[in-house]
């Protein structure tokens, strides 16, 4: 049969199309596989070699999870970037018709970045103790019931993780929680003394193989900050007085101050979320805070919260600390 009859070349160009056809995707299939990821970016760590880029940042995800976790997503939030529904917030913020939001100064002691809470220099769990009810008694006043628990790390000298084991059992309870990095307790208040005391039995050389304590007593609390002119709290300082707007996924408000202490076995830290008024209030208020802590505030992370021109969120800018300003 010649070339020029019709089904011969039919035959012909369909070959040739479907061969271009297999060619085209054999070349695409190795470009997917060979391509470098874009930045920032890294491959699943679950595919073969030359396996698909990943879509996401598995540091974006990580912090996601993390973030679903603490919060919860309760049906009524609306993070920042979402859009209001019938069901959430209208925005950022439960603002009124009308309203005007204040300005508010906060102080955040400290970051994770800059080590994620202050040294209370005392060598002794109860002496680090007696520091933290000595600030708190002074400068404070408790918004609801603190929560108190002891945690046990793991990588610690097994006969003093045994000893701190059996204690908190018999003491506290079971634990509430557990995880191959620590174990932890709830710590009724009246138990408080018998969690220091164990602390101070096992001593100060008792920590892991990172050279962290092994066990810690940890304090955590949402307060109001006392007016050292008045001796009383500030009364516009309050989350509703800055539409209960949230700072951080970690359920942060301004106008919503807070104090979280850990008492460990080698060493005892102080973590601060101090928010205090944007008038002639301000630098007596930060004074009287220095006065009663046993280290120097940060002078990097004061900040001016202002509303924004929609007057449904808040733009923070960074200020010098209020402490040292007696103008």
């Amino acid at each position: 049969m010649s070339a020029d009859h019709p089904t011969v070349v039919k035959a012909w160009v369909d070959g040739g199309h479907n061969t271009a056809v297999l060619c085209a995707r054999r070349r695409a299939r190795h470009r997917r596989r060979t391509r470098t990821p874009p930045a920032g970016k890294g491959t699943r760590p679950d595919a073969g070699v030359g396996g698909r880029a990943a879509i996401h940042d598995l540091q974006e995800v990580f912090n996601a999870i993390l973030y679903v976790n603490r919060i919860g997503i309760a049906w009524r939030y609306c993070g920042h970037e979402g859009r209001a529904t019938t069901d959430t917030y209208d925005g950022r913020m439960a603002r009124t018709q009308g309203t005007t939001f204040p300005q508010v100064v906060t102080y955040d002691g400290l970051p994770r970045a800059a080590g994620g809470a202050h040294s209370l220099r005392a060598k002794h769990p109860d002496e680090a103790f007696q520091r933290l009810q000595s600030f708190a008694n002074a400068c404070t006043e408790p918004v609801s019931s603190a929560s108190w628990a002891f945690e046990i790390f793991a990588g610690g000298p097994p006969a003093s993780t045994e000893q701190l084991v059996a204690l908190a059992t018999e003491r506290f309870g079971g634990p509430r929680y557990r995880a191959q990095t620590h174990t932890e307790w709830n710590v009724r208040p009246e138990s408080v003394n018998h969690a220091l005391a164990a602390l101070i039995a096992v001593g100060p050389d008792a920590v892991t193989t990172h050279g962290r304590s092994l066990a810690a007593l940890t304090y955590n609390t949402p307060v109001r900050l006392i007016d050292p002119d008045a001796h009383a709290p500030y009364p516009d300082i309050t989350p509703d007085a800055f539409g209960r707007f949230a700072v951080d996924g970690y359920g942060r408000l301004l106008g919503d101050s807070g104090i979280r202490a850990t008492l460990g076995t080698a060493a005892s830290s102080l973590s601060l979320w101090f928010n205090l008024p944007d008038d002639q209030r301000l630098s007596p208020g930060a004074r009287h805070l220095q006065s009663h802590l046993p280290f120097k505030l940060s002078a990097k992370h004061w900040r001016l919260w202002r509303p924004t021109r929609s007057g449904d969120s808040y733009h923070a800018t960074k200020i010098p600390s209020p402490v040292h300003d007696r103008a």
